[in-house]
């Protein structure tokens, strides 16, 4: 053989082979633009705005593929599995949104650390429990509707909590969010089982609303300091020791409390209304100093006095009394903007402070007092400068017959005379009758008559 053949073999073995090199790089290309491809895929699955999830198989799959979710997870209506189970998903930057499922017993996220939005949980007729030990994070939880639900695990230092509102439940107690402090809106009703709510909470900004749960429910708020508008229904206990600001209007309606002693709160922005509460016996609002809306004390059978606004200064709206109480007594009371309203069912109150005038006028500046104790009413008319126009003090049926007459367009005098005739009516032996009376005596003869005729 030549030198030059020998020279050429190992180029022509090179030659030889090189098809085979190329077809394993192209192959190792291959494998690695399918690896970017499926990392692309999931990367964009993860990203989706919005993932709609049919079954238990769906949730698998993306909890899978991804721990974080950039868009929103909404279980649909369609889901027929009995757990919800968020598995290895740590974090999910839109809102998760379960409703309308009757086969969801339980929902758990034993990774899930962070909800980006809200948090709904709704109508679901057979969930029993929610396990959520390390969520930590989340702007807004809304579960109603949910009337099996009894057991709920949470973390008790979730932060950028703004929203609570929890309904329709089979919870006894509401005890998890101890540690937030501030909230914009606390909404809890319709919980028939639910006896006891301890929050830690200092602030709530916006709407405070309990009412429709048990009968013996009690609230415990002992660092709320400040809140913006407040309804209390149907509660047996409330304690707020250091509320000292409401920015719109507080009402306690229908409770079975026995007593509302808020005795740091200092100003009420709004209507304060104290309704309809029939066991209730002692109030204490004594530091209370400014009401920019209305007062009223309403048909709450056991309170006996109106007398714990020592130092209430004004109210910047109307007053309505109505119960059974004896004696009102407002010692440092310089202004009232709208008119008062006052109704005793008790014989022994009197109306003459709040008919009295200082200089010729009143520190009632709405334009009207009408104050009724069992026996007399008085009706003051006034300037808005509270200079008095007009006064009528009577016997409280006088004025009601005397608001009649005026409303059917008989004069004052026609009534009055009319009046003094029926009450100068006599009988054969001369003994004075009322009307009533007479009408008694008509009413028997003419039975007398009927039985002698049949």
């Amino acid at each position: 053989m030549k030198v030059s053949t020998l020279f050429l073999l190992p180029v022509m073995a090179n030659a030889i082979n090189f098809p085979r090199h190329k077809f394993l790089i192209d192959n190792i290309n291959l494998v690695r633009a399918d690896a970017t491809y499926v990392k692309k895929n999931i990367a964009d699955k993860c990203s989706d705005g919005n993932h709609i999830i049919g079954t238990a198989n769906d949730l698998r799959s993306l909890a899978n593929d991804c721990t974080e979710v950039k868009g929103s997870i909404e279980i649909s209506s369609s889901y027929r599995d009995s757990e919800i189970d968020f598995s290895s998903i740590k974090e999910v930057d839109g809102s998760i949104k379960i409703s309308d499922s009757s086969s969801v017993v339980s929902v758990s996220g034993n990774h899930l650390e962070k909800v980006g939005g809200s948090f709904e949980i709704k109508n679901l007729t057979s969930l029993v429990s929610v396990s959520l030990d390390k969520l930590s994070d989340v702007q807004e939880i809304e579960w109603n509707i949910l009337p099996l639900l009894n057991s709920l695990s949470l973390n008790k230092d979730i932060k950028n909590l703004r929203k609570i509102s929890i309904s329709d439940t089979a919870l006894s107690n509401i005890n998890v969010f101890s540690n937030i402090k501030e909230l914009d809106i606390l909404n809890v009703n319709n919980n028939r089982f639910l006896e006891r709510i301890n929050s830690n909470v200092e602030k709530i900004n916006k709407k405070f609303s309990i009412h429709a749960n048990s009968k013996e429910l009690v609230l415990e708020m002992n660092d709320l300091h400040s809140v913006g508008d407040i309804s209390i229904r149907d509660l047996s206990l409330i304690n707020f020791p250091k509320l000292e600001y409401v920015n719109k209007s507080m009402e306690f309606i229908e409770n079975s409390m026995k007593s509302i002693e808020i005795k740091n709160l200092k100003a009420v922005d709004g209507t304060v209304g104290i309704i309809d509460n029939d066991n209730l016996e002692k109030v204490d609002l004594n530091d209370l100093e400014n009401i920019d809306g209305a007062l009223m004390i309403s048909n709450n059978t056991n309170l006996k006095s109106i007398n714990f606004f020592k130092n209430l200064k004004q109210i910047g709206g109307a007053i309505r009394f109505e119960g059974k109480f004896s004696e009102t007594d407002f010692p440092n009371l310089k202004l009232v903007k709208g008119s008062a309203f006052i109704n005793s069912k008790s014989d022994s109150f009197d109306c003459g402070t709040w008919v009295a005038t200082k200089n010729g006028r009143s520190f009632i500046r709405g334009g009207k007092i009408q104050c009724t104790s069992d026996k007399k009413e008085s009706l003051v008319n006034l300037t808005d400068e509270g200079e008095v126009l007009d006064t009528k003090t009577s016997e409280k049926d006088d004025f009601q017959e005397d608001t009649t007459n005026k409303t059917t367009g008989s004069s004052p005098t026609t009534a009055t005379s009319s009046k003094q005739k029926d009450k100068t009516k006599k009988t054969s032996d001369g003994l004075s009758l009322k009307p009533t009376t007479k009408v008694r005596l008509i009413i028997c003869t003419c039975l007398i008559l009927f039985k002698s005729l049949y």
